[in-house]
């Protein structure tokens, strides 16, 4: 059986047939000539297209025949031959070809998915979450990525035309622009060389999440200076508030040295074996004159000034060797004007002493107090009261505290210094 004595809906098939494979050859064909420099490889897609074109005319010229009559069949000529072909054979012909168009088909699509081509090249860049425009002198495009072309619209409401025209749009001084969507992007530009030619490279690197973290930091480095303002001055107003204690503590003592001797001066003149001889009476009313005399409240300004008041109206003579804590480190000032007032006490009333000397020492975040007398060494060191308390207060600022009896009678005292 020939193939126009086939049934006109098999040759019906065979014409959809030849339609779709000539259809896959061409765009084979289009794809092999548009990816690679290399056109020997459109030669099949290119074979199969023009041989498929050929059978195509062959079902019209089918038709034809069979409309006009066997007459017009002339039995010479290619198409004659290939009607009188046998059906198989045409069948053969048919899906030989289209098995052909579409291997081919697929070889190219794995070639065109494994090798660098312009269209991989373009759609890389345009994959990228960075905006990439390349121009040559006077404003060419070579290339400009989906990215680079959304920042012109932005920026312009129309898409890159001219490189060095755009350069001017997104030239600023800190090379940072703003998009209209809040979006900052860095611009930076770079000199390539291609093919022996000058290329310009502008690239735009979306910075804003870097953007926003920098505001933040910068609203928290404020907010932090705001707090060590507060902090300093709450540490002045505790500084003056420690001094004014101790000031008050140094005029509580007063009064009860004039309270004193006025108790010890009534049993001396009701001639009490247990008051004071004159002397001891006539030392206790010099004090206390001194006390009263003193105008303690003029030292309010100065916290080392406070301290060598309160020891003189004792009758003790202090000094002082090393820097005193600054007003940030108010708890080691406070553990100092306590320390002194104590070694004072303990100088005049059981060593019998007229000088009081303090050693501070600092190293790294600790300071060290060292308080010393030039009175009688005791035998024995015994913590009342007043000893008492002051370890209590040194320990509870994370400090240690010592008292020595020989050689000399010695309190030291670590006290660790605060951060802000």
């Amino acid at each position: 059986m020939s193939y126009l004595e086939l049934i006109p809906e098999v040759r019906s098939i065979y014409a959809l047939i030849s339609i779709i494979t000539f259809v896959i050859s061409v765009t084979d064909f289009v794809r092999n000539v548009s990816s690679f420099k290399n056109k020997s490889s459109a030669g099949i897609p290119a074979a199969t297209a023009l041989i498929n074109l050929a059978l195509y005319y062959i079902y019209g010229y089918s038709v034809e025949t069979i409309l006009e009559g066997p007459q017009h069949l002339r039995y010479s000529g290619f198409y004659d031959n290939i009607l009188k072909m046998p059906a198989a054979a045409f069948g053969l012909l048919l899906f030989g070809t289209l098995a052909v168009a579409s291997v081919s088909y697929h070889l190219t699509s794995m070639k065109i998915n494994s090798s660098i081509t312009l269209r991989s090249i373009r759609e890389g860049f345009n994959s990228i979450d960075t905006g990439v425009l390349m121009y040559r002198d006077g404003g060419f495009i070579l290339l400009a990525n989906t990215i680079m072309q959304d920042i012109s619209v932005s920026l312009t409401g129309k898409r890159v035309t001219n490189g060095e025209s755009f350069e001017k749009v997104v030239s600023s001084p800190d090379n940072h622009i703003v998009l209209s969507d809040g979006s900052v992007y860095l611009i930076k530009k770079n000199s390539l060389t291609l093919e022996g030619k000058k290329v310009n490279e502008l690239t735009a690197i979306d910075v804003t999440e870097q953007t926003r973290l920098r505001k933040e930091i910068r609203k928290l480095e404020e907010q932090k200076q705001e707090f060590n303002k507060r902090l300093s001055d709450y540490a002045k107003k505790v500084d003056e508030v420690t001094i004014k204690k101790e000031i008050l503590d140094t005029k509580i003592d007063v009064h009860g040295a004039l309270g004193n001797a006025l108790l010890l001066s009534k049993s001396y003149l009701k001639n009490d074996k247990s008051a004071p001889d004159k002397e001891s009476l006539k030392s206790m009313w010099h004090k206390a004159i001194i006390f009263k005399d003193t105008d303690i409240t003029q030292k309010e300004d100065s916290f080392g000034k406070a301290l060598y008041e309160a020891a003189k109206v004792c009758g003790i003579t202090l000094t002082i060797d090393g820097k005193i804590p600054s007003p940030e480190n108010a708890h080691i000032r406070k553990i100092l004007s306590t320390a002194t007032r104590e070694a004072i006490i303990n100088a005049s009333h059981h060593a019998g002493a007229d000088k009081v000397d303090i050693e501070i020492l600092s190293e790294g975040n600790v300071t060290c107090l060292v308080f010393t007398n030039n009175g009688k060494t005791p035998d024995k060191v015994t913590e009342g009261g007043g000893l008492s308390s002051l370890r209590q207060l040194v320990e509870d600022q994370g400090g240690t505290m010592k008292v020595m009896a020989v050689p000399q009678f010695r309190i030291i005292i670590m006290a660790p210094e605060k951060k802000s």
